[in-house]
């Protein structure tokens, strides 16, 4: 199929970020914890490039492959075009196989206290709720299928929309940091999952 690359902005991520389905969280989940979110917590703080890789899937159109966070240090240590490559004396990575549920049709990658907001009282964090969901709808209604809410996070459509997916997570060898986050939307396996069903 073929597969191109969309820069879709820069975001600024703090230590600890949480990737995950943005329709995820209620006032029941103040501690963002449920199952079908990953939670990092030694994320290198700083600026990450985003970027979404869009595959033509023919009779399906075109879908996101993958949402693509890399810290702005590092982007030229990790070849994401194809096939992911990177220099393996300077980088690692750590597969997270089916870390986060899909129910909403999108998922994104955001710093953990913009959405726990412990300051905030039931109803106020539902409004916040709300209005931080709609933000998401926006960006992966629009021509992108993605886009960063407010430098806090990046969001994307999730390929073939509900299912549970993979994401990767490339780290400094040195210090362990995670410098970059990638959600894996499967598209061949999942497209092969629904054609079975039609």
């Amino acid at each position: 199929m073929l597969k191109y690359i969309n820069d879709i902005g820069s975001i600024q991520l703090k230590e600890k970020v949480i990737v995950a389905d943005p329709g995820n969280f209620s006032e029941e989940d103040r501690e963002l914890s449920s199952s079908g979110v990953l939670i990092l917590n030694n994320v290198k703080p700083g600026e990450f490039l985003c970027f979404l890789r869009i595959s033509d899937e023919g009779f399906w159109g075109k879908r996101v492959s993958y949402l693509i966070a890399i810290h702005k240090d590092y982007l030229n240590q990790i070849n994401f075009n194809d096939q992911f490559q990177f220099d393996s004396s300077q980088v690692y990575y750590t597969n997270y196989n089916c870390a986060i549920e899909v129910d909403s049709g999108k998922a994104g990658i955001f710093n953990f206290d913009y959405l726990a907001k412990p300051e905030l009282d039931v109803w106020d964090y539902m409004d916040y709720v709300d209005d931080f969901y709609e933000k998401a709808c926006k960006c992966t209604s629009s021509d992108t299928k993605g886009g960063v809410i407010e430098d806090n996070g990046v969001v994307s459509s999730s390929g073939y929309g509900d299912f549970c997916y993979s994401v990767y997570t490339f780290h400094d060898i040195n210090t362990n940091d995670v410098i970059g986050i990638i959600i894996d939307y499967n598209l061949e396996d999942v497209r092969m999952f629904f054609e079975k069903l039609l």
